[in-house]
């Protein structure tokens, strides 16, 4: 099958053809085509302003990642949003609708909000991300950043698709600043001790080589007692083995699981005889954004300045 021209080059063809017309014909013979010659131009300015429109339409956004939502507020592009998950607080404050979990998902309140972009995770059900390409509607599945500069990426990749690449660059600038400060701050901090950092306790995950909580210890100044890859779950006796001398505690939501008292019977380990307990909260650490990152290695800075 012949693929069809646009309307837009057909309708200039026709004014072609009609223009080659013109210098062969008289003004009599022309006399029946003028309503046409008059209407053409029109339609083409129609033609090239409806596709500029499209072009220029702004997205509307679900956000099923809060740390994505996170990040549109930061680039203020909050107003794109039009679904969120139960744990983008911001989002949710502001009545944007709630359209599901980080891992279940409401489809038909989803495609009701009428979005051009979902931004899913390795949590989204493939099933959920399935319905939305067959619905037409763009899914961007972002992983989890594994170091800094990965977090640094997928802003940049946030920033593009909401038309934010400026604004990005200049808070980026503006961050990696203020981190590359505190990480000079730590290298000439005499006190370099192990540090493990609890993600859960029950049952125990700590932050690996393999996620950009890694960075956020080496950048403290600080050995990750945790050396290898993965998923990052370990035994007490690991962790007692390897002895840190730090404890970074992420807390979640006001859950108590993992706090100090989790530790207390672990006598053996030189962070709990010192009472070296560093509190992080989950809504910055656990949430990559860049200006979290930094916000988490400020936290770490100032208790391992005390």
């Amino acid at each position: 099958m012949a693929r069809q021209r646009p309307l837009y080059h057909s309708l200039l063809d026709s004014l072609h053809l009609l223009m080659s017309y013109l210098m062969v014909s008289s003004r009599k013979q022309l006399q029946p085509l003028l309503p046409l010659l008059l209407l053409l131009p029109l339609l083409v300015g129609c033609h090239k302003a409806g596709q500029q429109e499209k072009e220029t339409q702004a997205p509307r956004i679900v956000s099923l990642v809060p740390s994505v939502t996170d990040q549109i507020y930061d680039l203020a592009c909050d107003s794109l949003l039009v679904g969120c998950t139960t744990y983008c607080t911001e989002a949710i404050a502001d009545s944007v609708p709630v359209v599901g979990s980080s891992v279940q998902t409401n489809l038909e309140l989803l495609i009701a909000q009428r979005p051009t972009v979902v931004f899913a995770s390795d949590f989204t059900a493939p099933q959920t991300i399935s319905a939305l390409e067959n619905a037409g509607i763009e899914v961007v599945q972002l992983t989890n950043p594994a170091s800094y500069d990965a977090i640094q990426a997928q802003y940049r990749q946030i920033a593009t698709l909401v038309g934010a690449s400026d604004r990005a660059e200049s808070q980026l600038t503006e961050i990696n600043q203020r981190v590359d400060w505190l990480k000079q701050l730590n290298a000439t901090r005499p006190w370099h001790p192990r540090a493990f950092m609890q993600i859960a306790f029950d049952p125990l995950f700590g932050a690996s080589t393999s996620t950009y909580m890694n960075d956020l210890i080496t950048f403290s100044g600080c050995t990750n007692i945790v050396t290898v890859a993965g998923n990052g779950q370990l035994s007490l006796e690991y962790v007692v083995e390897q002895d840190p001398e730090v404890l970074f505690l992420i807390t979640n939501h006001g859950s108590e699981s993992g706090s100090e008292e989790s530790w207390h019977t672990l006598r053996s380990v030189t962070a709990v005889q010192q009472g070296n307990y560093c509190p992080l909260p989950g809504e910055i650490v656990s949430q990559p954004s860049p200006q979290h990152f930094v916000e988490a290695l400020q936290l770490m800075t100032d208790y391992l300045s005390e």
